[in-house]
């Protein structure tokens, strides 16, 4: 079990957590998975964004993958190269909850649980901010200048970060 750290930037492709050995890879997309995706699987534009990922992962096979809403044997078959490059048991089905889909790169900003929590289905475990993160607090140039660094305390855990600007 492992989360990404605080601070950590998950672009495509990344694992943003680990729960009980399985993984929660980000990948590129604009609509949320919802549903598992295996043979049975009706077509969906969630098909599409799993399909466009595999098609560029290097996968062998993954050239044969036709890259539309539909599953086929060619998706099933880089699913399953997919699992087994992640050390997994290559099942051919990627459960809810095993991807995310994002709009590009995230940040990693703060955990709602720690290692070893017990999560369940629609639990929470990183938030996470598009762009570069930020603080905005109510203070002045009397105590501290652009380019100091600082300490931000996000309850749980702190991270560093730096004064960029005063408005």
């Amino acid at each position: 079990t492992s989360m990404a750290a605080i601070g950590t930037q998950l672009n495509p492709g990344d694992t943003a957590f680990v729960v009980d050995d399985r993984s929660t890879v980000v990948l590129s997309g604009s609509v949320p998975a919802w549903r598992d995706i295996d043979v049975d699987t009706t077509p969906g534009v969630d098909v599409q964004q799993l399909e466009a990922f595999l098609s560029t992962a290097g996968l062998d096979s993954s050239s044969d993958i036709s890259v539309d809403t539909e599953v086929d044997s060619s998706t099933i078959d880089a699913i399953e190269e997919w699992q087994e490059s992640m050390g997994t048991e290559p099942t051919g089905r990627v459960e809810l909850g095993e991807v995310a889909f994002i709009t590009g790169p995230v940040t990693v900003v703060a955990h709602s649980v720690e290692v070893g929590d017990v999560v369940r289905a629609n639990d929470s475990v990183l938030d996470v901010l598009s762009g570069d993160p930020f603080v905005d607090v109510s203070t002045d140039e009397s105590w501290i200048a652009i380019g100091d660094k600082v300490e931000v305390d996000l309850g749980r855990t702190n991270v560093d970060g730096t004064v960029t600007a005063f408005s």
